[in-house]
């Protein structure tokens, strides 16, 4: 219906915003209960709260998230990204799959799988 649809457009850009990666809008598009769980690199599941997320911004600025791919269907919005960071003097690129869900406008479950990352030396990265 056209209610679902104007939902999940609205999903899409909540989705946006929290790839934005401004401190001023987490609240905005976090709830207060967000939880994030992923598997690391060591296989094992991991979890990630608003507190955590929101430290991780203010300690690395050098992370963005360029989005390559949404699609939005009632509460759920599923990603597909990249993420580039500055790592060891040169850039760190992976690309992730996530699932959201959206309650009430805002990001309450976070679900990532992380593909192997890609190591480019002595490149600078994104501008800051």
């Amino acid at each position: 219906t056209e209610n679902n649809e104007s939902s999940a457009e609205e999903n899409k850009k909540i989705s946006a915003m929290f790839h934005d990666r401004n401190l001023e809008e987490i609240d905005v598009v976090m709830a207060d209960n967000f939880l994030s769980t992923y598997y690391h690199s060591d296989s094992k599941l991991r979890t990630w709260d608003k507190e955590i997320h929101k430290n991780e911004i203010i300690n690395r600025p050098d992370i963005k998230d360029s989005i390559k791919l949404e699609i939005a269907e009632g509460n759920w919005v599923a990603t597909r990204l990249i993420r580039t960071s500055i790592e060891n003097g040169g850039v760190k690129k992976t690309e992730i799959l996530q699932m959201k869900k959206i309650q009430d406008g805002k990001i309450t479950e976070l679900f990532e799988i992380f593909s192997p990352p890609q190591y480019i030396p002595n490149e600078t990265g994104p501008s800051l």
